[in-house]
């Protein structure tokens, strides 16, 4: 991405025959994700995506539509692109890349109890192959990144209404 950070507010819709697939249409449920790049290689990206909403496929459609598709994503993505892997870790050829999509975590709110739940798992060992953000990112930092984001924008306004400052889950 030749910016830091975007939000995302492309409406999402399911693609009429095909269940397994969605796209971006006007006409769609709305859609919000905030994207940071965290690290970049010469031609890949490492990015924090925040799906504000819960849309089928929403990280993975949204990145398509901004042309960042997601490496080894068989449905919308970049699985015909090499990954910018470190030469001592190049693997034999033929190599079929893994979807290079994690969730590393998760923040929510109780539906219940309304208490906020965290959830952080140890990064993948794909991710040894990708450049590391410095400092390393925890979950702490990446809510303080999303929360800089979605508030240096104005109020987001989508089909169905707006998502306030503050708004997010956590």
């Amino acid at each position: 991405p030749s910016i830091d950070a975007w939000i995302s507010s492309a409406p999402i819709a399911g693609v009429p025959g095909r269940e397994d697939r969605v796209m971006v249409d006007p006409r769609g449920q709305p859609a919000i994700t905030v994207f940071y790049r965290l690290a970049q290689a010469k031609t890949h990206a490492l990015i924090l995506a925040a799906p504000q909403t819960g849309r089928t496929h929403q990280i993975r459609i949204h990145l398509k539509a901004a042309e960042h598709p997601i490496v080894g994503d068989p449905l919308y993505g970049a699985s015909h692109r090499e990954l910018p892997l470190k030469q001592s870790k190049r693997p034999p050829e033929p190599f079929r890349p893994r979807m290079g999509l994690r969730a590393w975590a998760l923040c929510f709110r109780h539906p219940w109890s309304k208490a906020s739940i965290e959830i952080e798992a140890g990064l993948p060992a794909f991710m040894s192959h990708f450049p590391q953000p410095d400092p390393p990112l925890s979950l702490t930092g990446a809510l303080q990144v999303i929360e800089t984001v979605t508030h240096s924008k104005q109020t987001l306004h989508t089909r169905s209404g707006r998502l306030s400052k503050g708004q997010a889950p956590c």
